[in-house]
């Protein structure tokens, strides 16, 4: 019995890039928008994608038993719970699943990464910085609420949101604290417009300002009462932490906080099983990024100079307070 569960587990292991590719070919062709609030059949979907009927109708069934569509006879239908999260938000219209067609480029080479330790680069089409933003955006949509319940805002003039990107908590946090200013400075110019566009909408561009640059190299300001880095240090390898946690150190007023938010694994590496494959994604997509465990973490923020450290769980990681 123990190895046929463990048989039937691995089976099901091997197999489960399938349901994950039926999804993603789907995000891939647009079928969810050509689709729209309608309900064709496969020959008129097919006319409008540019697909071969007969393949069409394989996946579009396979759709339905993922309950991913809907169909009735010979027509298929979006699944209104379903198709509102597909829909493209904002200016630069991308739902963020489309970066996950990236990544399974990239992932696809995991055998060679580990063997080289080199990295998949980036793909440099036009849009890519903009799925990778929206991507991002949608990550941090949920982790705000829990995040921002867990700061105190209240005597915080001035924020700096390093790695910002689409600004989804300094914009939240700015809406609710209404004495707080802050600059977003994040590399992607695609997630710097979104987040113009936000600001701009909750009338907010007169305290949030900003600014595009790479914050491993770049001058990243001064006199900041909080810097938050959310999914930063992942990105990193140690050296590059090191540093830059320093420069945070140097742009903090005295009593000022840094707010780490990342995945983050136990010191042993291997849990959260989810944090563990996070790491392998930046293995994949960084020069020298990983998930890090809390203690080595912490060593930093001790070696920059900060005290009363604090770690609190949070989903997959958790969220680390600093004093300088």
């Amino acid at each position: 019995m123990v190895y046929s569960d463990q048989l039937a587990r691995l089976l099901a292991l091997s197999r489960g890039f399938m349901e994950a590719r039926i999804f993603l070919t789907a995000v891939q062709l647009g079928i969810f928008p050509a689709i729209g609030e309608g309900s064709p059949t496969a020959d008129e979907l097919a006319a409008r994608i540019g697909a071969d009927r007969r393949a069409l109708v394989v996946l579009l069934n396979a759709l339905v038993a993922q309950r991913l569509l809907a169909k009735e006879g010979e027509r298929f239908a979006n699944i209104a719970e379903v198709a509102k999260l597909l829909e493209p938000p904002g200016p630069d219209r991308s739902t963020g699943f489309e970066h996950a067609v990236d990544m399974w480029d990239a992932w696809s080479r995991l055998s060679n990464v580990v063997t080289t330790g080199t990295p998949v680069r980036p793909p440099q089409r036009q849009d890519a910085s903009r799925e990778s933003a929206a991507a991002m955006d949608l990550y941090s949509k949920m982790q705000a609420g829990p995040l921002i319940r867990i700061l105190d805002c209240s005597g915080v003039g001035c924020l700096l949101d390093l790695g910002g990107g689409t600004g989804t908590y300094t914009l939240e946090m700015a809406k609710r604290h209404p004495q707080l200013r802050a600059v977003i400075f994040d590399a992607n110019e695609a997630a710097l417009r979104i987040a113009r566009e936000r600001a701009a909408r909750d009338d907010l561009l007169d305290r949030v300002c900003l600014r595009r640059g790479d914050f491993r190299r770049d001058d990243i300001g001064n006199g900041y009462d909080m810097v938050l880095m959310a999914s930063v240090i992942c990105l990193l390898g140690e050296q590059e932490n090191l540093a830059l946690i320093g420069r945070v150190y140097e742009a903090l007023n005295r009593g000022g906080q840094l707010v780490i938010s990342d995945a983050m694994v136990n010191a042993s590496g291997t849990n959260p099983s989810a944090a563990a494959v996070f790491g392998v994604h930046m293995l994949v997509t960084t020069g020298q990024g990983q998930a890090y465990p809390y203690e080595q973490v912490s060593r930093w923020l001790r070696s920059a100079g900060f005290s009363g450290i604090q770690r609190i769980p949070l989903g997959d990681g958790c969220v680390i307070m600093a004093r300088r």
